[in-house]
């Protein structure tokens, strides 16, 4: 009888052991999220291993037909533009909210390792126009890398904003990848739960 105990005892070890293991070789594993943004498409994406998961946008119902805009009552050139300047004020609004509220996101965020890659061509009614169009969204394309490098470790940037002298609208090719350790998360976890407290204070 005792050695049967002997031996529940040394099994029930190996597979805490083992248990403890998996749990440590998980944490040491990175998760991952992409974001593409292309011809006024976004999509996101979170990789965990061999495991990739699309999270935006869902999965739409096929049976739902969207009604097609009256070419009688289309926008003008100029307002083309708009949706890439509505994804440029997005992520503006965006960073804005992440930097007033680092008292509870600062440890978090400073986990996170960024690269990022922006390609953008800008167009004018003239060359004129078109090269102070590039210099203004240089300038605020910049300002927003900027917060996000304070926020975030950002391990590489590829910006490259250039005229369009013959185009008829912006074009934003935007990719973004975030690797965050869960064993970071874990040693990390008494700062984070230190900023969530004052917060609440």
């Amino acid at each position: 009888m005792t050695a049967v105990l002997s031996v529940l005892g040394y099994v029930l070890l190996a597979l805490l052991i083992l248990v403890f293991a998996v749990l440590a070789f998980a944490l040491f594993i990175p998760v991952y999220a992409e974001i593409f943004y292309k011809e006024d498409k976004a999509e996101i994406f979170i990789k965990y291993l061999f495991i990739k998961k699309r999270v935006y946008p869902k999965k739409s119902n096929p049976k739902k037909e969207k009604k097609q805009p009256n070419s009688q009552t289309e926008q003008p050139k100029k307002a083309k533009n708009k949706s890439d300047e509505h994804f440029l004020d997005r992520a503006a609004v965006f960073l804005t909210k992440l930097a007033a509220g680092t008292r509870i996101s600062k440890s978090a965020l400073s986990l996170i390792s960024v690269k990022l890659r922006l390609n953008m061509s800008v167009v004018g009614d003239d060359a004129a126009e078109c090269a102070i169009n590039v210099g203004k969204y240089n300038a605020f394309v910049h300002s927003l890398v900027g917060v996000l490098a304070n926020l975030v470790k950002l391990k590489k940037r590829d910006i490259n904003i250039y005229p369009d002298y013959n185009g008829q609208k912006n074009s934003i090719d935007f990719y973004l990848k975030a690797r965050l350790f869960s064993v970071n998360l874990v040693f990390n976890l008494k700062n984070i739960i230190t900023d969530l407290s004052a917060f609440t204070d």
